[in-house]
């Protein structure tokens, strides 16, 4: 299960990645910032995390 802003949630699926689900949830403010267990993801590992 994955946590969105804590609030929504997603099941986790093969090939999902962080970039998939901000347009999944169309996401677009030009500020965002991401974590997974705790850890800060950088901008350019969204479409592989």
């Amino acid at each position: 299960m994955i946590r969105v802003n804590n609030r929504d949630e997603v099941e986790w699926e093969e090939g999902l990645t962080v970039s998939g689900l901000l347009e999944r949830f169309r996401y677009t403010f030009p500020h965002i910032i991401v974590s997974i267990n705790g850890e800060v993801v950088p901008r350019e590992e969204y479409p592989t995390r």
